[in-house]
């Protein structure tokens, strides 16, 4: 049966607007649908770091988001003594450096939804409200109301997501369950902005004072636009702590009399909870439709991108015919297991900046203090940006492997001297990147047909001339040391990737082994996990 759209997205905001973009990208005919016509104008989100980045980087608009990079982030006692720095620049192994950096919201989706309005294929009905749907065999039915006229249309889809946020429609249609990790806890924000940089940013972007009296997070955003998170304590009244005159000797001596303007404050508490089911049939939850998770990691909004890139090259696949229709099972249990991770590790750090007495306060203190001696310890504090793996699901991953996350690409060389990167050669797509193989590179007629049908790319790191039969062939070289530090850190030949870059699994072979063999066992791989 045709449908009006293959997909339709419910929600646009930053989350719903990464769909949007990378559905214009896989040129996948799309409606979305928001009740709101305009962007929110006040920030929320403010944390946006490099792996997300990258999701959208091929979409050819990331360089048009002013961002922030967060050079580290200090933890201070109620002594006013440091006791957790992170600097991010120390965590990096690589040249090629992912880490948090900070945004200005409202800027930041005017950006994506600028870009994501430029593709044909896709379709936008904002003022619409989604009022139920009905799934069956051959589609999913959608019941829309239009706000201005209040009349109701209906309109038809081979899939369906739900990117609605916390109180998701779609959510609550599926009549999936919420999982509570039972830590809930009432904050206040304050967001403004100064003329005037703030003396204590002088190596860190920002601080959490975890003092048991009242704990503060302070961000040094872009462009002298800060933010203030004051802790609500059990006393405190809440209509009284918004008045200027009541918060403001919270954060006074950080401010130092500087002039500076309020241009938010709001009250909210934030939630820890996962849905015990992330999809049904052809129906999808991303985002805050599906986890919530406190903001101490910077991860929720990142979460929710995560899941759209997971989502999206699987189902662009499965509608272009290149996969399988298994592999949108393995979307829950990739994701779930991802994001819960990263709930729990916020509940941790939570707990650091949340401390309740002085005496828990002093060894908490001691002890991180110990276990940052470290870089492996002191890297545990924020696993969000030294890797986490996915849950079960396509790719190879044992145990021991778990911290292989996704690949981190170098500028290289090519044979032709062009300047790339190897996510511009692999865009989003499977491939093989080699290292140093200087043996046969023709591929049988058999296997060209196969890797040609999912657009399979090899790239081979290597000082001499090679030439392959096969059209998605790149040899390439690299002044930097990223392909030598990964590949002997994993003691490996080559890496298998995914479209989103994930690794798949790492390859070695044998000294007598050539490309089409290689393939050949890749394939068998490929196979192995439904993807073909």
């Amino acid at each position: 049966m045709d449908t009006d759209y293959s997909v339709i997205v419910a929600g646009y905001g930053p989350v719903g607007a990464c769909a949007a973009n990378l559905l214009g990208y896989y040129k996948i005919k799309s409606l979305v649908i928001d009740k709101e016509k305009e962007i929110y104008t006040l920030p929320r989100a403010i944390t946006w770091d490099d792996e997300c980045r990258r999701i959208i980087v091929p979409c050819n608009f990331a360089d048009k988001i002013e961002i922030r990079k967060i050079r580290g982030i200090d933890h201070i006692n109620g002594k006013g003594e440091s006791f957790l720095k992170i600097r991010m620049a120390e965590e990096d192994r690589y040249e090629y450096q992912v880490g948090p950096t900070f945004m200005y919201q409202p800027e930041f989706e005017k950006a994506f939804r600028d870009n994501a309005e430029t593709y044909d294929t896709n379709q936008f009905k904002l003022g619409f409200e989604v009022l139920s749907y009905e799934e069956n065999k051959e589609c999913i039915n959608v019941e829309i109301k239009n706000l201005d006229t209040n009349t109701v249309q209906h309109v038809t889809t081979k899939y369906l997501i739900g990117a609605d946020g916390a109180n998701s429609i779609i959510r609550k249609k599926m009549g999936v369950k919420y999982k509570s990790f039972k830590y809930d806890e009432p904050w206040m924000c304050v967001d403004g902005f100064s003329n005037e940089d703030l003396e204590c940013f002088k190596d860190v972007d920002a601080f959490q004072i975890c003092d048991p009296k009242r704990s503060l997070t302070i961000i040094n955003s872009v462009n002298n636009k800060f933010r203030f998170e004051i802790m609500i304590m059990p006393d405190d009244d809440l209509n009284e702590i918004q008045k200027e005159e009541v918060f403001y000797p919270f954060i006074a001596k950080y401010l130092k009399n500087r002039k500076f303007t309020f241009t938010r404050k709001a009250i909210y508490t934030f939630h820890s909870t996962s849905v015990d089911r992330w999809s049904k049939n052809n129906v999808f939850l991303v985002g805050d439709a599906a986890h919530q998770m406190p903001p101490f990691m910077g991860q929720g909004m990142n979460s929710g991108m995560r899941d759209v890139e997971n989502l999206l090259w699987k189902l662009s696949g499965v509608i272009s015919e290149k996969y399988s229709p298994s592999i949108l099972k393995s979307y829950e249990t990739e994701r779930k297991y991802h994001a819960e991770k990263i709930i729990k590790a916020s509940i941790a750090m939570g707990n650091i900046i949340m401390t309740p007495s002085p005496l828990k306060a002093f060894f908490r203190d001691i002890g991180i203090k110990i276990k940052s001696l470290t870089k492996k310890g002191k890297r545990s504090f924020y696993p969000g940006y030294s890797g986490i793996r996915l849950g079960d699901g396509l790719h190879n991953h044992p145990s021991e492997r778990s911290h292989i996350f996704r690949y981190y690409f170098p500028s290289i060389l090519l044979g032709d001297g062009s300047n790339k990167t190897t996510d511009d050669l692999l865009q989003k797509n499977f491939g093989i990147i080699l290292n140093n193989f200087n043996k046969d590179v023709s591929i049988s007629e058999n296997n060209c047909n196969i890797l040609n049908k999912i657009d399979f790319r090899i790239l081979n790191f290597s000082k001499n001339y090679m030439k392959s039969n096969y059209s998605y062939f790149n040899y390439f070289k690299t002044s930097g040391r990223d392909l030598e530090t990964y590949f002997n850190h994993f003691e490996c030949d080559a890496v298998l990737l995914r479209p989103d870059k994930y690794i798949f699994d790492i390859i070695n072979f044998d000294d007598n082994d050539n490309l089409d063999q290689i393939i050949s066992d890749v394939i068998i791989q490929l196979k192995s996990k439904e993807i073909l």
